[in-house]
């Protein structure tokens, strides 16, 4: 009855430990997803094969499109790595140019059909195919949506330099928008994916305009590149002797950034580091990526103890709260306590009621909080998708937050013997007496 009359202070109450518990929840499951997020950007792989390098540099050019490698593999050790019996499939990633300062990635059809993130998810088509020729571009959902790009729109690539500053712009070279892509949550959001060919004609062009050759060797490219616009040159696709991709087969002459491997066996992976190791054509390095992702994040552990350290805040602050509304509900009910114990209440049932009123107020609160941070991050796990790269948030409770819930049960209930062990001092004559 007593919480029905000071049902104000009791709301309020309430409101900031929901509040606060649901920032609570809310941050332990997008700490969650966070380290899910990185952790699964690449699954079902076991290597990425590149030049020689730090296995975290090599980790962050190839997924997460920061920086470059200090030089690419050519063509001749992709199809190596590609060729070896142990290997199932692979993925070439040639790292171009840019567009308006998101990436252009050189790649196959095979990222399309073997790349995977999360939990197995495979990259879907949103619109229209994968690119079949090398003047076609398909587009990141994130590149789509905040340049505004539909079907059959035309763009220009650019060599951009430090601070997205384009240098150099490919207009000779028009590339056609032939599919975009869903949300996937990954950084491959951001990126324009392009055809190997379609990279070492960019290159070529790159190099031409800025008199990196010679003219005898302009006079060459220009007489190559002819050859490859030519569909019908049967010749030419013979003699290169590539590994065919699904539309085309590749130039030779294709720089590769980094190669994303499946072994056949995961007692495969080792010997294959070693072959790697002991390439002899030229240095390269294997690294296995769900090992760096680890040790990746692991770096980044101030992310999350800052996450949990601003959870702690606010769960204080909620406790805070309700230790000081039971004090003040104490205070104005020092006659009602006094009248308890005049018709032979005991000092420890009155203690019991003040004791159960503070939990009654934790657990509803608490309770609260996980409904409202639940139905949030339901309402919002598109969004965070698709602008915050956060993928597979867990939205029903788990264990942890019934812990953490637990947690703050407990909590509540140790302030709580704090008011209630003052009224447990408060006596008949303190009530009744006036004080002056």
């Amino acid at each position: 009855m007593s919480l029905v009359h000071r049902r104000a202070s009791v709301c309020l109450t309430l409101l900031a430990l929901a509040l606060s518990s649901s920032l609570l929840l809310g941050m332990t499951r997008l700490r969650q997803g966070l380290e899910q997020s990185f952790s699964s950007v690449l699954s079902g792989a076991d290597l990425i094969v590149a030049t020689k390098g730090s296995p975290m540099e090599i980790l962050l050019y190839s997924l997460f499109q920061m920086g470059f490698p200090s030089e690419p593999l050519p063509y001749p050790t992709y199809r190596d790595v590609s060729e070896h019996p142990e290997v199932a499939w692979t993925i070439p990633l040639a790292l171009g140019d840019s567009h308006r300062s998101f990436r252009v990635l050189g790649t196959t059809a095979d990222f399309l059909v073997h790349y995977r993130y999360g939990r197995n998810h495979a990259i879907e088509l949103l619109r229209g195919h994968w690119f079949k020729e090398r003047n076609q571009v398909v587009l990141g959902a994130t590149v789509a949506s905040q340049l505004g790009y539909s079907l059959g729109d035309s763009l220009i690539l650019s060599h951009e330099g430090e601070g997205g500053i384009s240098l150099h712009h490919h207009r000779d070279h028009p590339f056609q928008v032939a599919g975009i892509l869903e949300p996937s949550g990954t950084p491959f959001d951001k990126v324009l994916f392009v055809s190997l060919d379609a990279i070492h004609d960019l290159h070529g062009e790159h190099t031409e305009t800025h008199g990196a050759e010679s003219q005898e060797s302009m006079s060459r490219d220009q007489h190559i590149h002819k050859h490859h616009n030519d569909k019908h040159d049967h010749n030419h696709h013979a003699k290169t002797e590539p590994k065919p991709d699904n539309e085309s087969q590749l130039n030779p002459d294709v720089a590769i950034s980094s190669i994303i491997v499946k072994m056949k066996s995961r007692f495969a992976v080792f010997q294959m580091q070693d072959w790697v190791r002991n390439y002899a054509d030229s240095p390269l390095t294997a690294i296995l990526p769900a090992l760096t992702l680890t040790d990746l994040w692991s770096r980044l552990g101030f992310i999350e103890k800052g996450l949990k350290a601003m959870s702690a805040f606010s769960i204080g602050i909620a406790f805070l709260v309700l230790l000081v509304s039971v004090l003040t509900s104490l205070q104005d009910r020092r006659r009602e306590i006094a009248i308890y114990r005049s018709i032979g209440a005991t000092p420890l049932f009155i203690s019991l009621i003040l004791f159960s009123e503070a939990m009654l107020l934790s657990c509803f609160g608490t309770l609260l909080g996980l409904s409202l941070s639940t139905l949030l991050i339901g309402l919002s796990q598109t969004w965070l998708t698709h602008n915050v790269y956060l993928q597979d948030i867990p939205i029903l409770p788990s264990m942890s937050d019934a812990s953490i819930l637990l947690g703050a049960i407990v909590t509540g209930g140790l302030l709580a013997l704090l008011p209630a062990v003052q009224a447990y001092r408060v006596t008949l004559h303190d009530g009744l007496t006036p004080q002056l």
